[in-house]
């Protein structure tokens, strides 16, 4: 026994107006290389690079400005440290 015509036309219907929607894909802009610190104890001036840090060796720190102490008031251990 065949299902009445109204059925058939709305089965045809549906699956007309199911039908999946595309959806478009956008390009992506390439991914760049992710890097693995590690231990800081093994960073080279690359990774530091990376951090966007920068060591100048040129200049000597000044302890004084930061110790507030005056070079001929140092101890012992503070010189030889």
């Amino acid at each position: 026994m065949s299902p009445p015509p109204e059925e058939e036309n709305m089965k045809k219907t549906r699956s007309s107006s199911q039908s999946p929607v595309k959806k478009a894909v956008l390009p992506t802009a390439p991914k760049e290389e992710e890097w693995e610190f590690g231990a800081a104890g093994r960073w080279d001036s690359e990774h530091l690079s990376k951090l966007r840090v920068s060591l100048w060796r040129e200049r000597k720190l000044n302890l004084e400005k930061f110790l507030n102490i005056d070079e001929n008031n140092w101890t012992q251990e503070m010189k030889e440290g």
